[in-house]
């Protein structure tokens, strides 16, 4: 009997000192954690040397963007009240041209026949196909065979059926729309319905006039943006054009354009960039553009970050640009690249 209580003894013991040999590894692993973290956030570790393995960059195209009085007010007013410092080497990765390939109208005839347009295409004229509607021959796609990017129009705004109907929900709206882009080959990966965005506007007077409400829309303009790249957003130059986006009526998709860039993330080369207060001097220079025209003359910056930015032209790399942010979905884009590798 004795010998089965201090059996019992010991092994509650040895249990005992088993957890609390557990707890104090565990602790101490937290301790060095915490230190480590407590050491890198005082005395940061120097960021990793730059490749700049593309050599110097070509200059940003910024001439789709929004030019600004040289009178234009820059009142900053983030939380801070200071313009922030923020990284200061970013990726720059390069984008593949257009390829050309045999076979390439009989897969944009395809896809014009599966998005309900007569597959026989009017005419291809400097590598664009056109496809009419049999329905509506003003409703016309021209597509580029070589990248399959396209462009849909129609007179929308003179017709009786569209300025007489609402939208039945932003959702309809939305899902309509992306089935239109998957007869296309829309990348849901590059392009996930998380990130999608809409606007509403209405026809006034033959012109499409922005509202705030669905009850008094006609179309609903559906933005279909990037995944983000390396934890920063990929923005459009000019937020009226931008360059994955449809407009749907009531009952279809009366205009679209499908432009995306095709962006090699395996492609990448490490470059540094200029701080946010140089970036700031420049914008207050005139060196930056808006993304829409600003009401008045003031220019209230709310929040300063980095993105990537897909221009309207083309060009063979997609680089960082700093946003500052206002309200109402107003920005300003400057190049982030130092000037010093910027030809």
């Amino acid at each position: 009997m004795a010998t089965l209580t201090s059996a019992s003894t010991f092994f509650r013991r040895t249990f005992t000192k088993i957890i609390l040999a557990g707890l104090a590894i565990i602790v101490f692993f937290i301790v060095i954690n915490f230190g480590k973290n407590l050491i890198n956030s005082i005395f940061p570790p120097p960021p990793a040397p730059t490749t700049v393995a593309f050599g110097k960059l070509p200059k940003l195209d910024l001439s789709s963007g929004i030019t600004y009085a040289p009178s234009t007010i820059f009142n900053v007013q983030t939380i801070s009240g200071n313009i922030p410092n923020l990284a200061t080497t970013a990726k720059v990765f390069t984008v593949r041209g257009p390829r050309f390939a045999f076979g390439v109208l009989d897969q944009a005839q395809q896809k014009a026949k599966n998005a309900g347009f007569d597959d026989q295409s009017v005419g291809v004229i400097e590598g664009k196909a056109k496809f009419v509607d049999p329905k509506d021959k003003n409703r016309v796609l021209v597509m580029e065979t070589a990248t399959g990017n396209f462009e849909l129009q129609s007179d929308f705004a003179s017709q009786q059926e569209i300025i007489a109907t609402r939208p039945k929900s932003q959702e309809d709206a939305k899902r309509r729309a992306i089935d239109f882009f998957r007869i296309f080959g829309i990348s849901e990966k590059d392009f996930p319905q998380d990130k999608i965005t809409s606007t509403y506007y209405k026809v006034d007077a033959g012109k499409l006039v922005e509202t705030a409400s669905l009850s008094d829309a006609n179309l609903v303009q559906i933005i279909f943006n990037r995944a983000e790249i390396d934890s920063l957003a990929v923005i459009y130059l000019n937020a009226a054009n931008p360059s994955v986006r449809a407009l749907a009526a009531d009952q279809k998709i009366v205009a679209a354009n499908y432009s995306p860039i095709d962006i090699q993330k395996h492609k990448f080369a490490t470059y540094p960039l200029k701080n946010a207060s140089a970036a700031f001097e420049d914008l207050k220079n005139g060196r930056g553009v808006f993304n829409k025209k600003i009401d008045g003359k003031v220019f209230t910056i709310r929040n300063v970050r980095l993105g990537y930015l897909q221009t309207n032209k083309f060009q063979s790399f997609l680089m960082p640009v700093y946003i500052f942010e206002s309200d109402n979905g107003l920005a300003a884009y400057v190049g982030a690249v130092s000037d010093l590798w910027v030809q």
